[in-house]
């Protein structure tokens, strides 16, 4: 009996440094996975930031609120640096209807910086 168990052990051994291996590279996998992921979402959101500010700067409304959030909680600062003043707009319909007047009284695109 105790032959049979001394050589069940190496066995059982290998087993669990295999199984310890296995799921330490499942993890690795987890993280490198969960970092891919992390930078595609920061690219779809510098896209998303970049395609909102040239459908402003061009004056396309329909692009332009396409890239917002329609709640009534959302906030919007605007800064002019140029006056030195910035005015906040509080809600998806008063963001809505500053941009639309902006557009309105400034209606020729601009090029974008």
């Amino acid at each position: 009996m105790t032959n049979r168990v001394s050589s069940i052990f190496p066995l059982i051994l290998l087993f669990i440094v295999i199984s310890c291996k296995q799921v330490d590279t499942n993890r690795s996998d987890q993280i490198a996975n969960k970092e891919i992921a992390i930078e595609q979402e920061k690219k779809a959101i510098l896209q998303t930031l970049n395609n909102e500010t040239k459908a402003a700067f061009q004056r396309d409304y329909d692009a332009w609120q396409e890239k917002w959030v329609h709640d009534p909680n959302i906030t919007k600062t605007y800064l002019d640096f140029t006056d030195d003043t910035f005015s906040e707009s509080v809600g998806w319909e008063e963001i809505s209807q500053f941009v639309k007047t902006f557009i309105e009284e400034h209606p020729e695109p601009e090029p974008v910086p």
